[in-house]
């Protein structure tokens, strides 16, 4: 008996024991529902809080966007005016050509304020293609280029026709640089990169020569965007390039594309060394044949005299230059 009361009470004791532990197994049940609460809770705020942060991306991106408009539309403006103010000028140096026989008075004032306003236009362009430079929006400096030698050919032209033969040539000398470093960067892009890319045989259907290279490289030199050294003749520039034209040959595959790439890159860098040369050639021929009893345009007209009267018949053209007097 005294050992099944024993029993009993090692029994009860258990028992106890095990009501304990059921009942921190009920407190930890609810210690587990209130954490799942709370990280559902925490869930559901990161989830909120990931949304807010896209909304705000979105409304960032959004006015980031009309900022970007908002200086497009302004650049678009800024080149508007710029141009407008070109065509002013150009409009004044008209009326003036238009009335010089009849009004040379009214005339000459129109040629002063085409030129004041020719040269405001030039310094802009200038500056700004100087600004451009280092940038790849190259179709954009090509816009800038141009605007900046139409302006500086009509102020010098206005500023003959006052008799201001230094201003003409200061006025070309100006727009020379910024011209000749961008001529420098399209010939650099273009044709110096590798020359004998375009001396390929397909190339030659588009007048690319072995001449036509080496004389593109003496333009070249001439006009400041290749170096001195690089104006050989044709044999200097085979001799140049005779390690590299081993591998001249038609491409393979899109032969068609290629050559049109070839021949677009070949026709800006020439434009880019003749439009430099156009305007440094002016001005040494005004600093050269422009004077008081005998004008520039007179020259000019002499000289087209002289090359109509000697044209050869298989239509080559003949230049003509007279003697300074």
């Amino acid at each position: 008996m005294g050992l099944l009361h024993q029993h009993t009470a090692t029994l009860d004791g258990i028992t106890a024991a095990v009501d304990g532990i059921g009942s921190g197994q009920v407190v930890l049940g609810q210690s587990l529902s209130v954490l799942t609460t709370l990280s559902m809770v925490g869930l559901g705020v990161s989830v909120l809080s990931h949304l807010h942060l896209a909304v705000q991306f979105l409304a960032l991106t959004r006015r980031v966007d009309r900022l970007a408009a908002e200086v497009r539309q302004v650049k678009a403006l800024l080149q508007a005016e710029h141009r407008a103010e070109l065509q002013a000028g150009l409009t004044k140096l008209k009326n003036g050509l238009d009335i010089s026989d009849t009004h040379p008075g009214q005339a000459a004032t129109q040629f002063a304020t085409a030129a004041d306003t020719l040269t405001d236009s030039s310094a802009n362009y200038a500056e700004q293609l100087r600004t451009q430079l280092g940038s790849g929006d190259h179709a954009y400096r090509w816009l800038l280029a141009r605007h900046l030698t139409v302006s500086a050919l009509s102020e010098a032209a206005a500023h003959l026709r006052l008799g201001q033969k230094g201003l003409a040539v200061r006025a070309l000398e100006t727009a020379l640089a910024p011209l000749q470093a961008h001529a420098r960067g399209v010939f650099a892009r273009t044709v110096d990169a590798d020359p004998t890319r375009f001396l390929m045989p397909a190339m030659a259907a588009h007048g690319v020569t072995l001449e036509a290279v080496a004389e593109l490289y003496r333009q070249a030199g001439h006009a400041g965007a290749a170096g001195a050294d690089q104006r050989l003749s044709a044999a200097g520039r085979f001799e140049a390039l005779r390690g590299r034209l081993y591998a001249v040959r038609d491409p393979r595959f899109r032969a068609a594309a290629v050559v049109r790439r070839l021949a677009a890159e070949w026709a800006e860098a020439a434009a880019a060394v003749e439009e430099v040369n156009r305007v440094r050639g002016l001005a040494l021929a005004v600093g050269a044949y422009h004077g008081p009893t005998r004008t520039y345009d007179d020259i000019a007209a002499e000289i087209l005299r002289q090359v109509d009267a000697r044209r050869p018949a298989d239509g080559t053209c003949l230049a003509f230059f007279p003697a300074p007097g």
